[in-house]
């Protein structure tokens, strides 16, 4: 069975990121926070990212994720991501 590749970019609660990590159907980076370097490295086959307000998902971001099926925002607001340009690659 094919995991599903999710990313916390901007970092989880431990207990919440523990379950994450846990969980059989996902294939997740080994810590809860990633910085820019080393979430780069993830981009070309993340297939859901989970962001709080530090990580921008604008075009530039999203079009170095061809993979990317979902943005999960944990937090308030989603003034961060490109929610038009998201809509047109069906994210």
């Amino acid at each position: 069975m094919k995991k599903f590749n999710i990313v916390s970019a901007d970092g989880l609660d431990p207990n919440i990121f523990q379950k994450l990590k846990n969980n059989p159907n996902f294939s997740t980076p080994d810590k809860p926070k990633l910085d820019d370097k080393e979430l780069e490295a993830f981009l070309p086959e993340v297939e859901g990212l989970i962001i709080r307000s530090k990580t921008k998902p604008n075009k530039n971001f999203i079009d170095r994720c061809p993979n990317l099926k979902y943005i999960i925002r944990a937090g308030e607001g989603t003034d961060n991501i490109d929610k038009w340009y998201c809509q047109t690659k069906g994210i």
